[in-house]
């Protein structure tokens, strides 16, 4: 393999990285608020429930967006672990923190 090859591997898997690692974090920052969302209105439902209005929920996600969000969060997973592997590999200052973030690799 040429030196042109072996470059070209090495900057294809950085970039792969990044873009499993932005995947992974954007998934994972939805799931967070619509989980401070759903916590908000539930305190409110169960300490203030006449303060409740149909706005309170006019950002909660619908089941269908729901279940989309979680099984996309889940399937960034082993891609972000492949990724985070391969740039460990290749000696690229990773994250090191992702193996406690996505359960272990």
């Amino acid at each position: 393999m040429s030196q042109d090859e072996q470059d070209l591997i090495r900057i294809r898997t950085w970039d792969a990285y990044q873009e499993a690692l932005n995947a992974f974090l954007t998934r994972k920052q939805k799931l967070a608020a619509w989980g401070k969302l759903l916590l908000a209105v539930g305190e409110k439902l169960s300490n203030r429930p006449l303060e409740v209005a149909a706005g309170d929920f006019a950002n909660a996600p619908s089941s269908e967006d729901f279940e989309k969000g979680v099984e996309e969060f889940r399937a960034s997973i082993p891609v972000l672990k492949r990724a985070w592997i391969d740039a460990r590999g290749f000696h690229f200052p990773v994250d090191s923190d992702v193996p406690k973030q996505v359960g272990g690799i």
